[in-house]
């Protein structure tokens, strides 16, 4: 949906003409494009992260004390084991975003194809 490109009168995109036009181009269906490539991507990556960060936060709890006891948690302990558990989780699934995207932008990238001069 890009401004301009679709007739509107200043040359915006607004919320409710965006609306109209993915209602347009496939009816209510058309909202869910690519959600359930999106539904199957999720519960990997949750799985994985909730894995990941119990991995990483008793780590790094053992390193802090060497037992890997509740005490040595701390918030920088817990924010580092996030970070590092949404980092692992999203290069798993990379490749299913990947695909997800290309599918919610396929009708987009097949319609500038054909109205581009070669």
């Amino acid at each position: 949906l890009q401004p301009g490109r679709h007739g509107t009168s200043a040359g915006r995109l607004t919320l409710w003409r965006a609306t109209q036009q993915v209602y347009g181009e496939g009816g209510v269906a058309a909202f869910f494009k690519g959600n359930g490539i999106n539904v199957v991507k999720v519960a990997p990556e949750s799985a994985i992260k909730f894995y990941a960060y119990e991995l990483f936060k008793r780590a790094l709890g053992s390193a802090a004390d060497g037992a890997g006891s509740k005490a040595a948690e701390t918030p920088l302990t817990r924010l580092v084991a996030g970070v590092m558990a949404g980092a692992v989780a999203q290069t798993a699934v990379y490749p299913l975003d990947l695909v997800k995207t290309r599918l919610q932008t396929y009708h987009l990238t097949v319609q500038a194809h054909v109205t581009t001069p070669c």
